[in-house]
């Protein structure tokens, strides 16, 4: 069905029914030839959802958002992409649209009017990834991001997972990046933009597909900053980007100190520092002394943050293995398959939590595709002999889930792998209660946190 759906979109480009909505009377003027990336956007612009089977509790469900881990962009239905005549809709593509390394492009859509409430705004973009390494941890070579940015200065970014708060994961690692906006403002304007994250081998093509009631407005700025950033920042998407040293809206104010000094008399920094992007730091050690840290993000782009465990002067956190299940009672800990690879047919279990707040957070993650899977599910009773997945449960693969929280409960952690291959595993840092975020200044004195 879907190299039929396929051969459908190569030909309606060929003999250019994207011109009027009807087949060109001059094919060979008016037809284009589509890249393998428009043919693919084309194709997952079209989804549709489907139910599923929940493998835990034998329950058909929607899932909560696409793409899902039980069928990524949903169902072919070239209806809701390939716009003809007679259409309801309209159809904006791009195709072998090159972009330099850092380099940024904005295309602009504006909603129709009389636009119906129901009536979606999907975009997506797809590029044909240049050649991996075998072997590698990321097979991802070149990294793009879509951002849509609303009529509000609101920001969607491509495939729009969000963590257990409720923030955006700017996806690394998938070549192929969608937002739908299911209720978009009558006459609003949306900026879209792609973005060159990371191009290590040069200039790359992408093409670009967007469908709802909309059109192209001849003019298509990004907003502006405000003082442009008094020379002491970066404006993005009309937001400034303080270099270190300055805030405030305009970048103009010098940053005040958030720590007594005497704490740190001379602080030394360490290696590597300060850290950014993606990439897990290795773990920091001293011999004597504490260690200060600090936290500074800018006023545009926010992602999932971080989440570090500290110990000193005694043991650190207890580490829940396969050979260690059952009920958790420490406030906070790991959880993890163990050493090495996990085993075939493993059915690994750990309830977490004291009945408030827990939260479950993972620094490992490496599962067989959709064989091999870790349930969390939330806990009904004190017993948690009645429990229902959290969203996106069960989680597969090697995209590493987002933080769990729940605000009053227990949590059930369950690894079950199938008789083949193994890969290796998974760990998760938990606490009970609020970790100390960016509202605790005070030094830390507890042996681990």
């Amino acid at each position: 069905l879907c190299a039929g759906a396929a051969a459908l979109v190569r030909q309606y480009f060929r003999e250019g029914f994207f011109v009027s909505g009807d087949k060109s009377a001059d094919p060979a003027a008016d037809g284009h030839n589509p890249s393998s990336a428009l043919v693919k956007a084309m194709m997952i612009q079209s989804g549709e959802p489907l139910h599923f089977q929940d493998s835990m509790d034998g329950g058909y469900q929607l899932p909560p958002r696409m793409p899902h881990l039980s069928q990524g962009f949903g169902r072919v239905n070239l209806e809701n992409v390939l716009w003809f005549a007679d259409s309801d809709f309209a159809m904006v593509f791009k195709d072998r649209v090159e972009i330099a390394p850092a380099g940024s492009d904005l295309h602009c859509f504006t909603i129709d009017d009389d636009a119906p409430a129901d009536r979606p705004f999907r975009v997506t973009l797809v590029w044909t990834d240049p050649p991996g390494t075998p072997g590698t941890d990321r097979s991802l070579v070149h990294n793009l991001d879509l951002v849509v940015q609303g009529p509000a200065g609101e920001f969607e970014y491509g495939n729009q997972q969000v963590d257990a708060d409720g923030g955006a994961i700017v996806d690394d690692i998938n070549n192929v990046e969608q937002v739908t906006i299911p209720a978009p403002w009558a006459g609003g304007n949306y900026r879209v933009y792609v973005i060159a994250r990371d191009l290590p081998l040069g200039p790359q093509k992408y093409s670009l597909v967007a469908t709802g009631q909309i059109s192209e407005p001849v003019v298509c700025e990004e907003p502006t900053c405000p003082d442009e950033c008094s020379g002491h920042g970066q404006c993005k998407f009309g937001t400034c980007s303080c270099f270190f040293g300055w805030e405030g809206e305009a970048c103009a104010d010098t940053t005040a100190p958030i720590l007594d000094p005497a704490l740190c008399e001379t602080p030394v920094t360490v290696s590597d520092s300060p850290f950014s992007g993606s990439l897990a730091p290795a773990p920091i050690v001293t011999s004597a002394g504490p260690i200060r840290l600090r936290f500074k993000s800018d006023g545009s782009v926010q992602q999932g943050g971080f989440l570090a465990m500290y110990s000193g002067g005694g043991a650190g956190p207890p580490e829940k293995t396969c050979s260690d299940t059952g009920e958790v009672t420490s406030s906070v800990g790991v959880l993890t398959d163990g050493p090495g690879n996990y085993g075939n047919m493993e059915d690994c279990q750990w309830i977490i939590g004291d009945g408030g707040a827990v939260t479950l957070s993972f620094t490992e993650f490496d599962l067989e595709q959709g064989w091999d899977l870790l349930y969390v599910r939330a806990c009904a009773n004190a017993a948690c002999t009645q429990h229902a997945n959290v969203p996106g449960s069960p989680f597969s693969g090697s995209a590493l889930p987002p933080a769990i929280s729940v605000a009053a409960g227990r949590l059930l952690v369950r690894l079950k792998s199938d008789s083949s291959i193994t890969r290796e595993g998974f760990s998760a840092v938990f606490y009970t209660g609020a970790a100390a975020g960016c509202g605790t200044t005070a030094p830390l004195t507890g042996s681990f946190g």
